[in-house]
């Protein structure tokens, strides 16, 4: 049976009133009945409902992230980042997992409400889940978009900028002597990635980058090099420029005379010797707490504009 504040009251021989006071430590109450109030709450294992507070505050501390896959270094940082800023602020975090799908993106938004949430942070949600968020966030539940490339226009946003990091991958290859230059593979998210890389290209007056969606396109590109300078590969991310290192070595081109790479992401494994990775790594951490820090601001009324965090880009022997 929970510990209630009438029993601690009624221990100590004060009020109720007197014990609520005390163990939020208010200077209405003498400091020696504090101390003595707050060790017999703890003596007794007391915890302090969180719906009396929501309903004498009208915050529940709690906020809600929705995402599709920590499984990824990427969203691991950003979750990471999140937490640790939200209980710095004292704040809950619920944690939802859902498995992609409308249906359960739209049950688990239902259970985070019932927590009596103060706002949602997301980093991914099926498309037609948007109706419901903007719901949410119009009935007083703020929602922030966090690492998410398909935001409506006018949402709360952090983000890496992808634009940045895409041209900043370009520059250092062409800087290295690598005229021709391919993206590998993944098109389908983080367009403006690309996009970034194509105005690099296009500023720097080298040709734009050949799209290589297969292992055996990159090959092909690969094998149609003039042997006079080095060939660049800028990756979506990390595990594809590994992929593009596999094809590399099967054609026993050397890295980086003749080919140089540069991932996304500088994930644990591009500082493994034996890939030795060059990446544009985006600020993860800090844009996990720059989303709890935009949800901060949100629930204190304000409208924060969308927040982009620059990238840097970490040289190692891919590209040296």
């Amino acid at each position: 049976m929970p510990v209630s504040l009438k029993k601690i009251a009624a221990l100590a021989d004060v009020s109720i009133a007197t014990v609520c006071l005390a163990l939020q430590d208010d200077p209405r109450v003498a400091a020696a009945t504090r101390r003595r109030l707050c060790a017999l709450a703890d003596q007794l294992g007391y915890v302090p409902s969180n719906l009396g507070r929501a309903l004498q505050s009208g915050r529940s501390r709690l906020a809600g992230y929705l995402i599709h896959t920590v499984n990824q270094s990427y969203f691991n940082d950003i979750l990471q980042g999140l937490g640790r800023a939200a209980a710095a602020a004292n704040y809950g975090l619920l944690v939802t997992i859902p498995d992609g799908s409308a249906a359960q993106d739209k049950r688990e938004l239902r259970l985070l409400k019932e927590k009596n949430i103060d706002g949602l942070i997301v980093s991914m949600f099926h498309p037609a889940t948007l109706p419901a968020l903007r719901e949410l966030d119009r009935r007083g539940t703020p929602v922030v978009f966090c690492s998410d490339e398909f935001s409506p226009p006018d949402a709360t946003l952090v983000s890496n900028d992808d634009f940045r990091g895409g041209g900043m991958a370009v520059e250092h290859l062409a800087e290295r002597g690598c005229r021709r230059i391919a993206y590998a593979f993944n098109l389908k998210y983080i367009e403006r990635r690309f996009a970034g890389c194509q105005e690099a290209a296009q500023r720097l007056g080298i040709p734009p980058l050949i799209h290589c969606a297969s292992e055996a396109a990159l090959a092909t590109f690969l094998r149609a090099g003039d042997g006079k300078h080095p060939m660049g590969i800028a990756a979506y991310y990390d595990l594809d420029a590994i992929r593009a290192l596999h094809v590399v070595r099967r054609l026993k081109l050397r890295v980086p005379h003749q080919v140089k790479l540069v991932g996304c992401d500088d994930s644990l494994l591009a500082t493994l010797p034996e890939f030795d990775l060059s990446s544009v790594a985006p600020q993860k951490q800090e844009i996990g707490a720059m989303a709890f820090a935009l949800l901060q601001q949100r629930l204190a009324g304000q409208t924060p504009a969308p927040c982009l965090l620059p990238p840097a880009l970490i040289a190692r022997g891919s590209s040296a």
